[in-house]
């Protein structure tokens, strides 16, 4: 996640808890309804981009459609047309002979902060809730509230707290990748290395979207939150061995 995401998030939950307590129900039902109505006009408009791509490349002889698909390199948007129209794409040249692929500081130091923020106030959410029990009284939970229902508010958090955290470890992780082979290098945790004449099976997209290779022993799987994804992604695509064929959602 990176620090504009982090906010635009920040403020959304604001709003929607400000439309709530003005207007009430209603208001947050209508709060949640524009929130899906801008994902769904987004989508809509990322759809008709790819469709429009995917005709005109359909629509050039070989060689120019080579020459548009070369100057896409960096795009993620030459995989999946060039999934959908089953054609075959240039290979994408390496900028040098060990091209490297991370999360960019600023997004790795928001995700820690980030997880630091959860833990602490996950803390004073759990020492909440045990107080209260202890000393049987209802001061930072409502009386209201049955026991299930607020000891799933604590599970949650817990929960959000570790996602947090492996989001952050993983946001310290480094995609390597030459001629020979694809390496999934990740602070505590083992190497993960791929030759590409090894590769058996590889899949993109999806939701969340990422970059899944395997192999018979072996398997890397890259979240679209890494700096220059979609490079790395045509990259990929581009070295498969003979009778792979990369699949997509």
């Amino acid at each position: 996640m990176s620090l504009p995401q982090l906010i635009f998030i920040i403020v959304a939950v604001s709003a929607v808890q400000l439309v709530e307590g003005t207007f009430g129900a209603a208001g947050t039902a209508a709060a949640f309804s524009g929130l899906g109505a801008i994902g769904l006009v987004a989508t809509a408009f990322n759809e008709r981009r790819g469709a429009r791509l995917r005709d005109t490349l359909a629509s050039l002889e070989p060689a120019a459609r080579d020459e548009v698909l070369v100057r896409l390199e960096n795009s993620e948007m030459r995989a999946h047309a060039v999934h959908d129209l089953g054609i075959a794409a240039p290979r994408v040249p390496l900028r040098r002979p060990l091209e490297s692929f991370a999360c960019s500081e600023s997004q790795a130091r928001t995700m820690r902060w980030g997880t630091r923020l959860w833990l602490v106030l996950g803390t004073f959410l759990v020492l909440d809730y045990a107080s209260d029990q202890l000393l049987g009284r209802a001061i930072f939970f409502s009386a209201s509230l049955s026991w299930w229902e607020s000891i799933g508010i604590v599970l949650i958090w817990v929960a959000g707290t570790a996602l947090s955290w492996w989001l952050a470890r993983g946001s310290r992780a480094v995609v390597r990748v030459s001629d020979a082979a694809l390496e999934l290098e990740c602070p505590g945790r083992r190497t993960r290395r791929i030759a590409w004449e090894e590769v058996t099976a590889v899949r993109f997209g999806g939701f969340p979207r990422r970059l899944r290779v395997a192999s018979g022993a072996e398997r890397i799987v890259v979240h679209d939150t890494i700096q220059g994804y979609g490079r790395l992604l045509n990259i990929t695509l581009s070295r498969l061995p003979d009778g792979v064929v990369a699949r997509a959602g």
